[in-house]
């Protein structure tokens, strides 16, 4: 009768240890193990020499270093504008910028998204504790996944012109 006592007791504390994990987690865990995440190491760009040494700048402890990189200024630049617009819409885009929002705008929309899709989630959860963790996030969207190599067999056979896709696994 004891062996069953602390079989029982045993599971019971399996079960309440698995009702503690917590379920706010990010919605892609992009580095599941403990190596090392390449992608927040974020490189220093290339000293360079001025072309002549009475051309240096002044040292001002405000200023940003030159080395330092400038995500949303090079992002600027691979879309084709220019960093010193500072944020403002370049007079050649303003077009586009109000046909897309021709419909209007939500101001909102990604608290307004995050608040529905946490409903959708919970509404959709298989079950509302776990024993192990997993990803709830993928087996949530389970029904709404693409098989990419389906889809590009889809658009070829509609003669859209794609990309070649990468080998199958």
């Amino acid at each position: 009768m004891t062996g069953i006592r602390v079989c029982v007791l045993g599971v019971a504390l399996v079960m309440t240890a698995g009702c503690s994990v917590n379920d706010d987690r990010a919605l892609h865990r992009f580095n599941k193990t403990r190596e090392p995440e390449e992608f927040a190491v974020l490189p220093r760009r290339e000293l360079q020499m001025p072309p002549s040494m009475r051309e240096l700048p002044v040292p001002d402890a405000q200023a940003a270093n030159r080395t330092d990189q400038t995500p949303l200024a090079d992002a600027v630049i691979a879309l084709g504008g220019q960093p010193s617009d500072n944020g403002r819409v370049p007079k050649s885009d303003r077009v586009l910028i109000s046909a897309a929002g021709r419909f209007g705008t939500d101001s909102a929309i990604r608290t307004r998204l995050a608040a529905e899709d946490e409903v959708y989630r919970a509404e959709n959860s298989r079950f509302s504790w776990q024993l192990f963790p997993s990803d709830r996030y993928a087996q949530v969207y389970e029904d709404m996944r693409l098989d990419p190599y389906s889809e590009l067999k889809r658009f070829r056979a509609l003669g859209i012109e794609t990309p070649s896709a990468p080998p199958k696994q």
